[in-house]
């Protein structure tokens, strides 16, 4: 739901899938920074005042705005409230496990960001691996 703004993207501008790629695979650049030099408008702000608009809390807007916004997950950063980020992270967790399992483990996005929602969460690297392979094992033996 964090990428609601790239369907609003899509429909508005003919070459998104274009700067879409180009997000996807710069590594020293926000995915959003990308999108804003292009299009002068990234899927962040669009899907915020979304939600905004729809009426869900101030906690989950502002995640959508700043889930490209890693070092708002640091533990000495008071940017956002703790819900935010803790959402911010949580959906981080969550594509990282789904890309692992469905072997689309492309992009840099987990490259940019996992130290900081290691560390925002206090998980250990390894400790995430082993979760990861448990969740990618739970849905092996479902299918």
């Amino acid at each position: 739901f964090q990428d609601c703004g790239i369907a609003v993207l899509l429909k508005r501008f003919p070459n998104y899938k274009e700067v879409l790629g180009l997000a996807n695979t710069a590594a020293d650049l926000k995915f959003t920074d990308i999108e804003t030099e292009h299009l002068g408008v990234d899927h962040a702000l669009i899907g915020c005042l979304l939600a905004r608009s729809w009426g869900l809390s101030e906690s989950v807007y502002e995640a959508i705005r700043m889930h490209h916004e890693f070092a708002v997950l640091d533990p000495d950063s008071h940017e956002l409230a703790r819900e935010s980020t803790n959402l911010i992270g949580a959906a981080l967790l969550g594509e990282r496990a789904y890309q692992l399992f469905a072997g689309k483990a492309r992009g840099m996005e987990w490259q940019k960001a996992g130290s900081y929602v290691l560390d925002h969460f206090g998980i250990a690297a390894e400790d995430c691996d082993a979760v990861f392979a448990d969740i990618h094992r739970a849905f092996a033996e479902q299918s």
